[in-house]
């Protein structure tokens, strides 16, 4: 998660490494990849309720 975050969302080559599944094209998840990627950016931007 924080790999995404500080690389402003933006799969790098060694979040691909790392995790191939999700983020390397062929990996088993990689037709999910742009799901999480939104989903997470939802959550760790998202404002607090008051």
């Amino acid at each position: 998660m924080a790999s995404l975050r500080s690389n402003v969302w933006t799969v790098t080559g060694k979040l691909a490494r790392d995790q191939p599944d999700i983020f390397a094209p062929g990996g088993q998840l990689h037709h999910l990849q742009d799901a999480i990627v939104e989903t997470m950016k939802e959550a760790m931007t998202r404002v607090p309720a008051k």
